[in-house]
């Protein structure tokens, strides 16, 4: 398998990264990807960046977009400043996803922030704001309107990051989505567990993506995102990790037989993302 995939979610094992849930107790990532079917890969179990980078380079995967964070008590925060750091140190074999506060006056400074930083999107999470909002909140729509008037996607996350799954409504997203029909939306985890539902937004919303991540192998909906990667929709379903979630390895090799294409892994995991994201933001690294 050639190493240029690009893995479009991960929170690498340095930095701001290791104070988030998922590095903070090595007990509780044993047990969560345990219970996802994975074992703990040595990048985790002693937070090594090198680590890191070969098991990367084992799954086939050449380049990773990591995420900022607003700061939470769900599973901790990365800033900008210290994505874009990391950003830049890694010759670009990273990119980076910004992230926005959801009220207050910071909200303007936050986009600007994303803009000057040349991230390549801008991840809002409405189920982490206080109090948690769903993506079509009349509040959050002066944001899209900032972040589609700067050409970026926008990474609107669903999920267990949510207080409960409500907050991960495909009705929400598919209004927010017919609302601002110029701006590309990309539903984080997959709008999970609306699978189908999520799909069907996706398939009536043509700015709509569909990036599972760690809810597509080994996990139910699994053989519907499949179906739509190598069908109706596979100019706009996408491959993460969300790493340290899933061990990267043992994720792709279970993703890579759950009867997908070997042509739609290649669309998900170069074609559209380079799409998405915009060709001169991304490339192969090997």
């Amino acid at each position: 398998m050639p190493s240029h995939a690009i893995d479009l979610r991960a929170r690498p094992p340095a930095g701001e990264f290791l104070s988030q849930r998922m590095f903070a107790s090595l007990d509780r990532a044993a047990a969560v990807l345990r219970r996802r079917g994975y074992d703990l890969p040595a990048s985790i179990e002693f937070r090594s960046m090198p680590a890191f980078i070969d098991e990367m380079a084992a799954a086939g995967i050449g380049q990773a977009v990591v995420f900022a964070r607003i700061e939470n008590d769900t599973v901790g925060g990365t800033s900008n400043e210290s994505v874009a750091r990391f950003v830049k140190a890694s010759d670009g074999r990273f990119l980076g996803v910004g992230c926005v506060r959801m009220a207050g006056p910071e909200v303007t400074g936050d986009l600007d922030e994303c803009e000057r930083l040349g991230f390549a999107g801008v991840a809002v999470e409405p189920g982490l704001n206080e109090p948690p909002l769903v993506a079509d909140d009349p509040s959050l729509y002066p944001i899209y309107e900032q972040i589609a008037s700067m050409g970026l996607p926008a990474f609107i996350t669903g999920g267990d990051a949510n207080p409960d799954i409500s907050y991960a409504s495909p009705v929400a997203l598919d209004r927010m989505a017919r609302d601002f029909p110029r701006l590309d939306v990309v539903a984080v985890h997959g709008g999970w567990p609306w699978v189908t539902e999520t799909l069907g937004v996706a398939w009536r919303r043509p700015n709509v993506w569909v990036m599972p991540d760690l809810y597509w192998a080994n996990m139910p909906g699994q053989a519907d995102y499949t179906a739509a990667a190598n069908g109706y929709l596979r100019d706009r379903m996408l491959f993460a990790t969300s790493y340290p979630a899933v061990n990267i390895e043992q994720y792709v090799a279970a993703l890579r037989a759950s009867n997908l294409s070997v042509s739609s892994w290649r669309a998900i995991s170069q074609a559209n993302p380079r799409r998405l994201l915009g060709g001169t933001a991304v490339g192969d690294q090997t």
